[in-house]
């Protein structure tokens, strides 16, 4: 089956003692062919704790693929790869690249109705397949273009240097998909744990280089079929 499906989603990231941010983001997907997909996404996001540091926002942006089994009524199984950055005004620019796979269970539960057909009298049964589970994890690899110190001054009075680093994530996302094929409702649970020896956006002293930290994302967006 091919088409193409347009999501709005928004979100809030955030760990204790740590930075909050809200996100929104718009992506179109279109299906090559029934297990092909190409997709490209834009976001934003806002930093929104207390203190100043200069421009809060970040500006973000996608390109991937992705393959995908072919079993509507039942389990389905996709592994994807995508290439993409971003850009603040105050850290700079970075490159990211990303793998992932994911599994969107058995429907939950299942929604029957009828239609009479022009070219039968007899009613023909349509079943629409609804609120499926779903597991997803990715990995990315982040890189700063160049170093862009910046500093952060807490409602205390308190400056921190602060800078973007290399980095790698790992993602997992517990979600439910309500809805159709024509039009879902998706929300989810994520973890992100960053690795790879530093934690993304550091303070600019070497005691903290070795900071590897967890963030946690909770998510929703509604995704359509424009074609």
């Amino acid at each position: 089956m091919t088409g193409t499906d347009l999501q709005i989603g928004a979100g809030g990231l955030g760990r204790f003692y740590g930075p909050h941010l809200v996100d929104g983001n718009v992506r179109v997907r279109h299906a090559m062919t029934g297990s092909l997909l190409v997709e490209g996404e834009t976001g934003a996001m806002r930093v929104v704790n207390d203190g100043e540091a200069g421009s809060r926002n970040a500006y973000t942006g996608r390109g991937g693929m992705m393959l995908r089994t072919t079993n509507p009524g039942g389990a389905q199984a996709a592994a994807s790869i995508g290439l993409g950055g971003g850009w603040s005004r105050v850290a700079g620019t970075w490159g990211s690249l990303d793998i992932g796979g994911s599994l969107i269970g058995r429907p939950l539960f299942e929604s029957k109705t009828f239609s009479h057909s022009n070219l039968s009298a007899r009613p023909v049964e349509i079943t629409q397949h609804l609120g499926r589970p779903l597991l997803a994890m990715d990995a990315s690899y982040n890189q700063p273009f160049g170093d862009h110190p910046f500093l952060v001054t807490d409602t205390d009075g308190h400056a921190t240097a602060l800078h973007l680093t290399q980095n790698v994530t790992v993602t997992t996302t517990l979600g439910l998909e309500l809805g159709d094929s024509a039009t879902s409702f998706v929300i989810g649970l994520s973890g992100i744990y960053v690795v790879a020896g530093s934690n993304g956006v550091i303070e600019a002293v070497p005691d903290r280089a070795s900071a590897d930290t967890m963030f946690v994302v909770a998510s929703a967006a509604i995704r359509t079929a424009i074609d």
